[in-house]
């Protein structure tokens, strides 16, 4: 009995030690495809379309030569894409008749009418002012390896991109303003 328990033991040690293993190389996998700024910046924008909560087709390349574009991927339930967003209207406000152009593209992975609230209003603490685009599939978090929301992406006029960042923190949106600045 004695000789079947530590069989037993080993081979539960071998199970444990393989399934650890497996885990761990996963997470490396996993972790590779993660955006880092080294990624993107410097590099032309992925080429995408979305479309806008009214159902709107929205394609990246019809910007190129005319605006500088920020895109900024949000959720519902992040306190700190809540937190940013007054700022984002602000600089909207502020700088959409030098040429920029801002799409906020949800990252919870919901349709368009889910997102509309009574009269067509987005059910935020605010209305926002500038364009909100539809990720129902979660295919543009992939294609821009969102890690983390808020992330903020700045595409200069030729189409490449020059900020990649994600989270947010009180103070950085004034970073971002002058990284706009900059570009426009």
């Amino acid at each position: 009995m004695k000789r079947h328990k530590g069989q037993f033991r080993l081979l539960v040690a071998t199970v444990v030690v393989a399934f650890s293993l497996i885990c761990l190389s996963a997470l490396t996998v996993s972790a590779q495809d993660f955006g880092k700024a080294e990624d993107f910046v410097g590099k032309a924008v992925p080429a995408f379309k979305a479309k806008d909560l009214d159902g709107n087709e929205i394609n990246i390349a019809s910007f190129k030569g005319k605006n500088v574009v920020l895109i900024n991927f949000w959720g519902l339930r992040c306190g700190s894409c809540i937190d940013e967003m007054p700022h984002l209207n602000d600089m909207y406000d502020d700088l959409k008749d030098k040429g920029l152009v801002i799409l906020g593209i949800n990252a919870d992975g919901i349709d368009g009418e889910f997102l509309k609230g009574p009269r067509g209003m987005v059910k935020l603490p605010m209305q926002l002012k500038y364009t909100i685009l539809q990720d129902p599939g979660m295919k543009l978090i992939d294609l821009f390896k969102m890690e983390a929301a808020p992330l903020n992406i700045l595409i200069d006029k030729n189409g490449i991109v020059q900020y990649y960042h994600m989270g947010y923190e009180e103070g950085d949106e004034k970073k971002l303003k002058a990284k706009v600045e900059s570009v426009l």
